[in-house]
């Protein structure tokens, strides 16, 4: 699966784990790898930079701030250094905010009847399983289209301040409304 995942083959993932440490997964108690999505990342990193003519063992060993700078080397002229700056230069976050909501309240919230004059909650509740969904499809989508990862990343983010902000804002209906959103700070 890691293999597919990364577009490696399974005798370089090998390799490359054992050889050279590039990554050090975690095993199960049956002796399986457990890959993080920073290792899947990683391994798209570098698999990136020996396409592009570098050594693996010459970079196996190089911080991830290191591997994305060496990309960012590599873009052409005019393009964002990393993630970061373009991030930054389109507003964005450079991490995704926090959920405050679980699936199961917004999926309530999305459910209520109609014995409230507003149907403000559901309309956001649904919006922000929807964000979330979309926040979870474009993490995925860095890990198994390595070549899109600064879009998909974009993607998640920009998904992920839009939720926060809908986040905010249901919890402003619910005061106006009187639902309980469990939040247990004085919000309702």
């Amino acid at each position: 699966m890691t293999a597919r995942l990364s577009g490696l083959s399974e005798h370089t993932l090998r390799k490359w784990e054992e050889q050279f440490e590039a990554v050090a997964p975690t095993r199960t108690r049956g002796g399986d790898r457990r890959y993080t999505n920073a290792d899947l990342q990683r391994l798209a990193l570098l698999s990136g930079l020996v396409d592009e003519g570098h050594r693996i063992e010459d970079i196996a060993g190089l911080e991830d701030a290191r591997l994305r700078a060496m990309t960012a080397k590599n873009r052409p002229a005019g393009a964002p250094e990393s993630a970061e700056t373009e991030e930054a230069s389109r507003g964005l976050p450079a991490e995704p905010p926090e959920q405050k909501f679980e699936r199961a309240l917004l999926k309530d919230i999305a459910m209520m009847s109609g014995t409230i004059a507003c149907e403000c909650p559901q309309h956001v509740a649904r919006l922000l399983l929807n964000l979330s969904d979309f926040e979870a499809y474009s993490e995925e989508c860095q890990l198994l289209q390595p070549a899109d990862i600064h879009l998909h990343r974009m993607l998640q983010i920009t998904a992920a301040t839009a939720r926060s902000l809908l986040e905010n804002a249901l919890i402003e209906i619910a005061e106006v409304e009187n639902i309980d959103l469990g939040l247990g700070d004085g919000a309702s």
